[in-house]
């Protein structure tokens, strides 16, 4: 468990830099969509919508800026790693995410069904009132 919170930070602060930079981007729609594999009317449509970005897509436009993604890339195995916690860490992580084992298989399947809200929902909600959080604090000040 002490590895899903620093992974999902550094997906989140991937997703948010790439969006920024999109703005500013003088690349055209034309060539974005081609890289990232996008009709235009989906590209103006998660511009206008950026909770409907998926993970792929993120990863595609952050690369075509030249960032780096080797961590955040990992964000595509979470489901995965979220299965083979412990019983009791699983529980936790799928409660505070507001998930079940449903929606986990779902995302282990095809992890661009992870939404937005989700990793919000674990990162808050972990760090709450978990003792365990305490730990992924100062691990992820360690990393950033």
């Amino acid at each position: 468990m002490d590895f899903i919170i620093p992974l999902i930070k550094a997906y989140l602060n991937l997703r948010i830099i790439t969006l920024i930079s999109l703005q500013s981007c003088h690349t055209t729609a034309k060539s974005l969509t081609k890289t990232i594999g996008l009709s235009e009317s989906k590209y103006y449509n998660r511009k206008k919508t950026p909770d409907n970005w998926t993970i792929d897509e993120i990863l595609g436009l952050a690369e075509h800026m030249n960032f780096s993604t080797g961590t955040a890339a990992l964000v595509k195995k979470l489901a995965m790693i979220i299965d083979l916690l412990p019983a009791s860490e699983k529980a936790l992580v799928l409660r505070k995410g507001n998930l079940n084992s449903s929606k986990l298989k779902t995302r282990m399947v095809d992890y661009n069904h992870w939404r937005l809200i989700d990793f919000q929902k674990i990162v808050e909600n972990c760090n709450r009132n978990n003792n365990v959080s305490k730990r992924f604090e100062r691990q992820s000040h360690l990393v950033n």
